[in-house]
């Protein structure tokens, strides 16, 4: 009888917790995953979106590369198969630039013998006995020695670069309450000791557990949350839409539009209509986008959003050739009426804010409502 290895299943955490872990918003998750293919989410049937805590360092890898000024496909090409560098985001410095600031713990150790503390980020320097740079972690955490997450870490640490799911007590708490950290190897200068990080899931993950009544109503609070944002986004291209069952053609899709970007707090909104092939602006509502032409195809997510008829966020080239001024987030809508794509609805934000699907399915819908608005009084260049 021949008997053949079972691969380990991934260890998986849900969306949101991955999103907090790598610093990355799950909206730009989902652009990144649809246009690249990365990062891969593990899907079951019927189950919500999980990512393998694998992916954990990649992500920070691509994002730390892209701060540094790496285009996203070479970022993302280097993270995932290297490119005969250090991958950005790997070396203590780039993970002290992604994570000191974030609001759970995070912490970099040598080891094996002793595990000693090289660096910990905000959230645990802020706690007044959590460990600190140069502390023995099983001193500092004498209910962590001689467990299970002892010994995935010393595994980790005699294994290669992970990486490892690290049960062990919270850093943060005065009593061993159970969490959890993704641990990976850092790149070994000659001469010094193994060093490893340590990040904290932000919340429990381990399938199959039953929450608490605190993690209940944390899960109930974002569905409150979630809902509420719909309703809001409901309420606000109703009120959009009303502008259009009052009248027609170009003012009433411009007075549309200055309703939704008021009651989203877009800080402008502008149409963009197909003109011989090109999306041609005219000047926004508020003034902050300047008249100009662009060519879809220069831009995979504009061509990608026109073919596809998807609502989806400019990269920070597209957001400039657009005029979308600094760092400002700018989402596009197309616009489809009678089989026909007419052309972009362009809302101009301070940052991304999450869109969901139902939220996307409103804005496509208005959408269409303005496009067949101006069938018969197109939009002048």
């Amino acid at each position: 009888m021949t008997m053949t290895a079972k691969t380990p299943a991934p260890v998986t955490i849900c969306a949101g917790e991955f999103a907090a872990l790598t610093g990355v918003g799950r909206e730009r998750l989902r652009t990144w995953e649809r246009r690249h293919g990365f990062p891969e989410p593990v899907r079951s049937p019927g189950a919500a979106r999980r990512y393998d805590v694998g992916d954990v360092r990649r992500v920070l890898a691509v994002r730390r590369a892209i701060e540094q000024g790496v285009p996203l496909l070479e970022a993302i090409d280097g993270a995932e198969h290297g490119d005969g560098r250090q991958p950005a985001g790997r070396s203590v410095p780039d993970l002290v630039a992604a994570l000191d600031h974030a609001p759970f713990a995070a912490l970099v150790v040598s080891g094996p013998q002793p595990l000693e503390v090289v660096w910990v980020n905000g959230c645990l320097r802020a706690v007044p006995d959590g460990p600190s740079a140069g502390d023995d972690l099983l001193r500092s955490a004498p209910a962590f020695a001689g467990g299970a997450g002892h010994a995935a870490l010393e595994a980790l640490f005699a294994g290669g670069d992970g990486p490892a799911w690290i049960e062990h007590p919270s850093w943060t708490e005065h009593f061993p309450v159970a969490t959890a950290s993704v641990g990976w190897c850092l790149p070994q200068e000659p001469g010094t000791a193994p060093l490893a990080a340590l990040v904290a899931i932000p919340t429990r993950a381990f399938d199959g557990e039953l929450p608490d009544g605190d993690a209940i109503e944390r899960q109930m609070s974002r569905l409150r949350g979630s809902l509420d944002r719909v309703n809001a986004w409901t309420v606000a291209v109703d009120d959009a839409a009303g502008a259009l069952r009052e009248n027609g053609g170009v003012d009433a899709a411009s007075e549309a539009l200055r309703r939704l970007a008021a009651r989203i707090g877009a800080l402008d909104a502008a149409l963009l209509p197909v003109v011989d092939g090109t999306l041609v602006a005219s000047p926004s509502l508020k003034g902050m986008l300047e008249p100009s032409a662009v060519d879809p195809a220069a831009f995979p997510e504009v061509a990608g959003a026109l073919r596809d008829s998807a609502v989806d966020w400019l990269d920070l080239p597209a957001c400039h050739a657009f005029g979308v001024p600094g760092e400002g987030a700018a989402v596009i809508v197309p616009i489809v009426a009678a089989g026909r794509t007419l052309g972009l609805l362009l809302l101009v934000f301070r940052r991304e804010v999450p869109l969901g699907d139902a939220e996307r399915d409103l804005l496509l819908g208005l959408a269409t409502t303005i496009g067949f608005a101006l069938i018969g009084s197109p939009v002048r260049a």
